[in-house]
């Protein structure tokens, strides 16, 4: 154990690193569901949530984290946030160009 790197034990390090970071929170009913989705953050490019408080933990952990984190978008709750997202999703298809969410 000694010899292995927080880049080869990224879903670890991810659970870590969101249960020290809820510790200066209130911790909720979906606490234990955000500490399982933390750890597959390092497979994707963007997060859209309408959940505050986790997307301010991802930005407290991006200085630290062993690899590259995704963006954070915050949509509104409920149908407007669905509503939100699919529009996102119909305007700006995945790409690297200047206007895609994914950029």
């Amino acid at each position: 154990m000694h010899l292995a790197s927080a880049e080869a034990l990224g879903r670890q390090w991810m659970r870590w690193a969101h249960s020290f970071a809820q510790r200066f929170r209130k911790v909720t009913d979906g606490f234990g569901a955000d500490n399982q989705l933390f750890t597959y953050l390092l497979e994707t490019d963007v997060v859209i949530s309408a959940d505050k408080a986790f997307l301010a933990i991802l930005d407290e952990c991006r200085p630290y984290a062993p690899r590259s984190l995704p963006v954070g978008r915050l949509v509104a709750a409920g149908m407007p946030g669905v509503e939100s997202v699919l529009s996102l999703l119909q305007t700006h298809p995945r790409g690297g160009d200047s206007n895609s969410i994914f950029a």
